[in-house]
This record gives C-alpha cells, structure tokens and sequence, in this order.
C-alpha cells in the first residue's frame, strides 16, 4: 500500500492546501526607487513650480550674458547718488499752430 505523506502540523497542512506562502512570479516589473519619487514630485504641484523656477533662474545665468550686451564695468558708480538732469519740458507739440489755412 501507498503511503501518503502527512503533514506534521496544521500549519503545513493549510500551506499545502492553500498554497499560502508560496511566491508567485511578480506581474508587473519592479518599480525603481527613482520612478517612485518621480512620479510623487510631480503630483506635488509646489514641487513642479519651485523646480520650474529654478530652472528658470538657471539658464537665465547661463544664457543672460548673451541676451543682454550692456558692460557692467562701463556704469560710473561714483555717481550713483546724483539725481538725473533732464532737459526742459517743452510743451510746443501740445499747442495748436497759428498761421492755419482756412
């Protein structure tokens, strides 16, 4: 006669029956820890502004020199405090002409 093998306590017998604690094969790939935080940070809508900002304020630096060609050193700094002198006002484009053809 055949012998069957018989668990040694309930616990194994309710694994066998069960199949608890057995691994399955994963059904998706597993995530990386990057993807995680990638896929947080741009749920996070601070998050995407504050980066935005900051990649904003970046190639401003990089790409500022180019865009604008005043030279710093050129700036007298002695004269900062002066107040600037402006022409005077003249106000002859504001007054009708005199000598008008009727």
């Amino acid at each position: 006669m055949t012998e069957q093998a018989t668990p040694a306590s309930p616990i194994e017998a309710d694994i066998e029956l069960y199949g608890a604690l057995v691994d399955k094969e994963p059904q998706k790939p597993p995530r990386s820890q990057w993807i995680d935080v990638w896929q947080q940070f741009r749920k996070h809508k601070g998050a995407v502004f504050g980066g935005g900002f900051l990649l904003f304020i970046t190639l401003a630096v990089l790409f500022g020199p180019f865009l604008w060609d005043v030279d710093p050193k050129a700036l007298d700094i002695r004269n900062k405090n002066w107040r600037p002198v402006y022409q005077p006002v003249s106000y002859t484009h504001l007054t009708l002409p005199t000598n008008r053809e009727v």
